[in-house]
């Protein structure tokens, strides 16, 4: 039986689409996906954009059912936003902006 961790292929992107090519920086972006559960996972970082490919046999395409941005107090998560379509490009890619280390906890799904 295969991890669910491995369900999925984690497309990591260091070049931020929303900041001009003459104002990047790459070399201060960097990051973790940590798993804590079946189709979740802690995503903490700057810089980033993060896309997800299915593996495993089931439907193709993966989809972000939630992502909450927040921080840990103590050991315990504290969920802040929650992220809708304008920051996930309707559930295709999660956005850690360059300049600010944020974490989400993202939730996936697959569909047809």
């Amino acid at each position: 039986m295969r991890p669910r961790g491995n369900d999925y292929k984690f497309n990591v992107a260091y070049v931020d689409p929303w900041t001009s090519k003459t104002d990047q920086n790459s070399r201060g972006h960097g990051g973790l996906i940590i798993q804590v559960g079946p189709d979740e996972f802690y995503i903490a970082g700057s810089g980033l954009t993060v896309t997800f490919e299915p593996v495993t046999p089931g439907a193709p395409i993966a989809g972000i059912e939630s992502a909450w941005e927040g921080h840990f107090d103590n050991g315990k998560w504290v969920a802040g936003r929650l992220m809708n379509g304008d920051q996930t490009h309707q559930g295709r890619h999660i956005r850690l902006p360059p300049g600010d280390f944020t974490v989400q906890r993202v939730r996936l799904y697959r569909y047809r």
